[in-house]
């Protein structure tokens, strides 16, 4: 479907500039003719277009639906953002986003310059700090990929030297490895491989603790928040990752752990891992299924790989989801608090749909508060909500 969508947004592109090859022109003009409500849609880009600049960063709704929902009230106009029409707005982006992006080089202005506070928010960064049990200094990390043993991380070791011991980020051989901490703030990611060749992608606000290097019989690392884990596979070495009172074990694979909600959500994209709580039973996932586990119980599912890998492609992705839940994640990734003002009594409405994780915090914030009941502002430092529902 995103692949087609795709093509159709490239023939458009092309049929506004005056561009259609003699064969993409009759294969537009067939798209056209198959269904009314092509042309219809057709005609609602080159009339309403100045509307859809608010909702560059917005895609992939359920197109069907949409428009099933819009001819009910096709009567009503697009008007001013805090209208009363704000519900038809709602479903006229959602009949326009598949082919939004045509739009994103023809008509619309950048949102960089917007002048209000919310602009200096930009997207998340890699950045992360380093803590070493050898040693009580920090150490700032902004490399794209600190490889955990090599020649680029000695170098780094050896600037970690506490004066009073003299003691470092590595362990001489014989010695307990150093055990290593890696905290990633918010607003901030950051890209790790461990030393057996396992590469780690942290979330904002997430903390991982591994050994230097592993030399018992399993390799074993901590996780609070949220990670994508490409396990070197190894059938002597299961890789274990511990998180609360869950431990997810492996051999070798691509998995995605996450904690932010009091569970432990694992994702399971390839291969095969155990899933089990401290004293209770396990699971096994295949690619494509979910565990759950809290309070000693696991839950299995199978889920959409997009949604809940969506972050690994550098994207938001909302399925059905609620106000709040998105404001949680707007907020690790931006590094700006939630305040609710006044009534949390926030709508029941939800969002389907994707956002460029590169968007500025400007371009959510507008975003949001068309498809939705609530009005965002940016102020010292936090992001206010308000529920406007009456």
């Amino acid at each position: 479907m995103r692949k087609e969508t795709n093509h159709i947004t490239e023939l458009l592109k092309n049929y506004l500039q005056n561009n259609l090859s003699e064969e993409e022109s009759k294969e537009f003009q067939s798209w056209i003719e198959e269904d009314d409500r092509h042309r219809e849609l057709l005609e609602k880009f080159k009339q309403e277009g100045h509307y859809l600049q608010d909702f560059l960063f917005l895609k992939n709704i359920d197109l069907e639906k949409s428009w099933d929902r819009f001819n009910s009230q096709e009567s009503a106009r697009l008007k001013a953002r805090a209208s009363n029409n704000i519900r038809v707005l709602k479903i006229a982006v959602c009949i326009l986003i598949p082919l939004i992006t045509v739009f994103l080089s023809l008509y619309f202005h950048s949102f960089q310059n917007r002048k209000d506070e919310a602009s200096l928010y930009t997207a998340a960064q890699n950045n992360a700090i380093l803590k070493s049990s050898n040693s009580d200094k920090v150490l700032q990390l902004t490399t794209e990929d600190l490889k955990i043993g090599s020649k680029e991380f000695m170098d780094l070791s050896s600037q970690v030297i506490n004066v009073d011991d003299l003691t470092n980020l590595t362990s001489s051989e014989g010695e307990a490895p150093t055990i290593l901490t890696i905290e990633v703030p918010k607003a901030s990611y950051f890209v790790l491989t461990l030393s057996d060749s396992t590469k780690v992608k942290l979330n904002s606000n997430t903390i991982i603790e591994f050994p230097e290097r592993f030399t018992s019989n399993n390799r074993r690392v901590k996780l609070k928040g949220e990670a994508y884990f490409e396990v070197k596979h190894n059938m002597g070495l299961p890789f274990i990752v511990e998180v609360e009172d869950t431990e997810i074990e492996v051999l070798g694979t691509k998995f995605n752990v996450n904690s932010y909600q009091n569970q432990v959500v694992t994702t399971l994209s390839e291969g095969e891992v155990k899933v089990q709580v401290v004293g209770g039973d396990g699971v096994k996932l295949r690619p494509g299924e979910q565990a759950i586990s809290s309070a000693k119980m696991i839950d299995k599912q199978t889920v959409d790989l997009d949604y809940y890998l969506g972050w690994i492609n550098g994207e938001f992705i909302f399925k059905y989801d609620n106000i709040e839940d998105i404001l949680s994640e707007i907020s690790r990734w931006y590094g700006i608090d939630i305040v609710y003002q006044g009534d949390k009594i926030l709508p029941t409405t939800t969002i389907s749909g994707s956002i460029d994780r590169n968007a500025s915090l400007s371009e959510v914030i507008e975003m949001l508060e068309f498809v939705s009941d609530i009005k965002l502002k940016v102020k010292k430092g936090k992001l206010y909500c308000i529920n406007i529902k009456n």
